[in-house]
């Protein structure tokens, strides 16, 4: 039987770094670097965030950019990487892509550390209003 259970992360708590393949506009050969925690969800209505979980890792690549298309007026990225989700349990590894108007994206787990170690299964990524982000991760046996 599968393992599920959710990680929210707040982008507002967080390190997050730009590395520009060319000049100060976004293109091809980007990096994206992060790092920011990880909480539980709320035990309590009204509770923005249970207590921290974890830290996410995050190494990211701009592979494409695509022009804007309404209502959008920035331009949309192709991201592609990896990232570590740094439990108590052990580490969660997970790679994939995904595009910067995704309301969600899926990630595969490719392995871990600890209880995770030769983990598989999927880690979903859910953008959620007030700059936060859901994580769902789906563990198989």
């Amino acid at each position: 039987m599968a393992t599920t259970f959710q990680l929210l992360e707040d982008y507002a708590q967080d390190y997050e770094q730009k590395i520009r393949a060319h000049g100060n506009q976004s293109s091809p050969g980007d990096l994206l670097l992060i790092d920011r925690p990880l909480f539980q969800p709320p035990a309590q209505a009204g509770q923005l965030l249970g207590p921290q979980a974890g830290t996410l890792i995050a190494r990211l690549t701009v592979m494409r950019i695509f022009p804007p298309t309404p209502p959008n007026a920035e331009p949309v990225l192709l991201y592609a990487g990896n990232a570590d989700h740094n439990l108590a349990a052990g580490m969660i590894s997970g790679q994939g892509s995904y595009r910067s108007d995704d309301a969600s994206a899926v990630f595969s787990i490719i392995g871990g550390t600890g209880i995770y170690e030769l983990a598989q299964g999927t880690i979903t990524l859910e953008f959620l209003p007030s700059n936060k982000g859901r994580f769902t991760y789906r563990l198989l046996p």
